[in-house]
């Protein structure tokens, strides 16, 4: 397929107009329009409704939008690091919170030594915000939990660590008195960490509330104001006035997702040598809690 004319199908999309896209792409609005033809023709589907001067995407077309997406934005990476084998230009990378106090520093520090040519951006957010940031072209990577929805063929999931989950309460309170401070259930995370709370307390907890935050829960945590159930991730180790116990069952998966062309750049290869080295959890004993009142270390 010719990427450029996948980018002018989407000119098209998000313009709703075949004269608006060739005035965006500086074509004529008969070329794009023999450009959107050359597609239909050769994947052998109707991708645009055309009514008067206005035109709409068939629900073919709209089931291709992310896949177009991806494959435009790799593209367009290739054709920067050309010639070099090494990433050049803006680079966008997106991570989730956690990930952000536990990696993102020596992945800042690595690529301004070992890929001085890369100006690195970092967008914070929630997983499912940097994955649809992703499919809109808006971020070149991201590290997120690993997805629980089904990826376009054209990203590429690459596993990074696996944290384990933990059941979280204060140093100095009994922990059968305190309500469930939950790491939000509809999050990609949190939903597993829901499931263990429910095979800790049953069917009905005493939830005091929900947050998508879980550096925020722990802190409350550590001050008596409830118990959770969080991933461990490595800064968890940091925060003075937790005991942690931890549990059986699957961690909470994080992973690289960025355009399959990516995965082969030097920025893949500098992002996976970070994380991975530091996503090994130590196993922490059934009850442990450390004399200083510390969570117990995680590698």
């Amino acid at each position: 397929m010719d990427t450029e004319f996948a980018r002018s199908l989407l000119a098209v999309i998000d313009t709703g107009s075949i004269a608006e896209a060739g005035r965006v792409q500086g074509l004529t609005a008969s070329a794009v329009s023999q450009r959107v033809r050359a597609l239909e023709d050769g994947l052998g589907v109707r991708l645009l409704v055309r009514s008067g001067r206005s035109v709409s995407p068939t629900p073919e077309a709209l089931a291709l939008v992310p896949d177009l997406r991806a494959l435009v934005a790799a593209a367009e990476r290739v054709r920067r690091g050309a010639g070099s084998g090494r990433l050049a230009g803006p680079f966008r990378l997106g991570a989730i919170s956690t990930v952000l106090g536990d990696d993102v520093p020596e992945i800042l520090r690595r690529a301004r030594a070992k890929l001085p040519e890369v100006s690195l951006s970092v967008l914070p957010g929630s997983s499912a915000e940097l994955f649809q940031a992703l499919g809109r072209d808006a971020l070149d990577m991201v590290l997120i939990v690993t997805p629980p929805v089904e990826v376009p063929k054209a990203l590429a999931v690459l596993p990074l660590s696996e944290q384990p989950l933990c059941l979280v309460t204060p140093a100095t309170t009994p922990e059968a008195d305190l309500p469930w401070l939950v790491y939000a259930p509809g999050s990609w995370g949190g939903a597993l960490c829901w499931r263990a709370v429910l095979r800790l307390a049953g069917d009905a907890p005493d939830v005091m509330c929900e947050l998508d935050a879980p550096e925020t829960i722990a802190r409350m945590v550590a001050g008596g104001v409830g118990r959770a159930v969080l991933p461990m991730w490595r800064g968890l180790s940091q925060m003075s006035g937790l005991a942690v116990t931890s549990l059986s069952g699957p961690g909470r998966g994080i992973a690289a997702v960025m355009p399959r062309p990516i995965a082969g750049h030097p920025m893949a290869d500098l992002v996976r040598g970070v994380v991975s080295a530091g996503g090994a959890h130590a196993p922490i004993a059934q009850g442990q809690s450390p004399a200083s009142g510390s969570a117990s270390p995680t590698r």
